[in-house]
């Protein structure tokens, strides 16, 4: 087990609190690593080399002319299965900080192993990981008997018939990257994954990205929707973000889980390009079957050639006036009671509109013009307002 420096200070800072001393960690060298006494860092501490190098018990050093880059104090070795990892010294006079020694010894070797079985634990799930991501969003990956045996090695079975959710967590603010909110979503992902794993013991789980993946025991559509709910509450009430949910169509056969995956993500997608329905099913969406396969750039050429002439501030409220109207089937009335204005005034801007484009917007021969509109506005809206 090797000391690194991020695990020493936050040792020496967690003494430091129960025992008001002056706390120093130094690593296999000898060279002081973390320290109360910030001055001191990276001086060799020949104390410390001199446990390190005679297996001592224990050393305590009387005078700061003892030894090289030491002060009066008392210090022990971090001793690990047997092995010698570091050394942990308190300064003082060694009558006042001697009984303090032991304690400290046992506490660092104890929070050592603790921190040992959070990283092992913590590069098993990263293992796991990337085994579920191979096998779910990899569809030249050969799932054979070798391929199911590594994950059993895991504790894995992947041959059990599961659907995939997707969930994708933010605050208000969609853009906002603040400490703060990234605490919220670190904890709402550690409750949404406590509440799976004991709705569902054989689910699995896997971080994609700012996504959250799990794969759930076959169930039916109605079930899916109610866990996604129980998902989404959780989320919601207890860490106030927003959470936006896809989820496949079925459950497919082991060896092409690649495609619930690619399934239940166009349905997220399609969930956060609208922003209005926070839970979809593949099977909800249309258009996005394949609008994730146009590039950005064709679909601002598309936007842009339809609405020629428009200023980048204008588009808003025409690509929502419309999106309402097509919301509603197309009526006036519903319409334009939902937009807040006169029946008289909305069909003047579709007029407008009309005369602006060269298509008519109340057109059945013209509406799937504006409807592929509306769809590629949705995601490169961002875009055309920072040309």
């Amino acid at each position: 087990m090797h000391l690194s420096k991020h695990n020493a200070e936050m040792i020496v800072k967690e003494i430091n609190i129960i025992i008001d001393r002056k706390i120093n960690m130094m690593n296999e060298k000898g060279v002081i690593i973390a320290s109360t006494d910030l001055e001191r860092i990276g001086q060799v501490h020949e104390g410390a080399r001199k446990i390190i190098e005679e297996h001592l018990d224990e050393l305590l050093i009387q005078s700061q002319d003892d030894y090289g880059g030491s002060l009066e104090g008392v210090n022990y070795p971090i001793t690990i299965s047997g092995e010698i990892i570091g050394v942990v010294g308190i300064t003082g006079p060694c009558c006042e900080v001697a009984k303090y020694g032991q304690i400290t010894k046992k506490m660092t070797e104890i929070l050592m192993q603790e921190i040992s079985i959070k990283e092992q634990k913590s590069m098993d799930e990263s293992l796991r990981s990337r085994f579920i991501g191979e096998w779910l969003q990899n569809e030249n990956v050969i799932i054979n008997k070798n391929f199911v045996e590594r994950g059993k090695r895991m504790n894995l079975d992947i041959t059990v018939p599961r659907r995939i959710l997707i969930i994708s967590m933010s605050g208000e603010d969609a853009h906002s990257d603040s400490l703060d909110e990234l605490r919220r979503v670190e904890s709402a992902e550690k409750k949404v994954k406590n509440m799976v794993k004991r709705l569902d013991a054989d689910s699995i789980y896997m971080k994609s990205a700012s996504n959250l993946v799990f794969g759930v025991t076959t169930r039916t559509d109605r079930d899916m929707r109610r866990l996604a709910e129980a998902i989404r509450g959780i989320v919601e009430e207890q860490t106030n973000l927003k959470a936006a949910i896809g989820i496949d169509d079925q459950c497919h056969p082991y060896t092409v889980m690649h495609i619930s995956y690619s399934r239940a993500y166009k349905a997220l997608q399609s969930c956060l390009r609208i922003r209005k329905s926070d839970i979809r099913f593949y099977n909800d969406i249309n258009m996005e079957i394949f609008t994730d396969e146009i590039s950005d750039l064709s679909k601002i050429e598309y936007v842009q050639k339809l609405f020629a002439g428009y200023e980048a501030e204008e588009l808003p409220e025409t690509i929502g006036l419309l999106e309402t109207l097509y919301e509603t089937e197309g009526s006036i009335t519903t319409a334009s009671e939902q937009l807040h204005m006169h029946k008289n005034t909305l069909q003047y801007k579709l007029k407008r509109i009309y005369d602006r484009t060269g298509y008519d917007p109340r057109s059945l021969r013209y509406a799937a013009l504006f409807y592929i509109a509306i769809d590629f506005y949705r995601e490169i809206r961002d875009l055309l307002e920072g040309e």
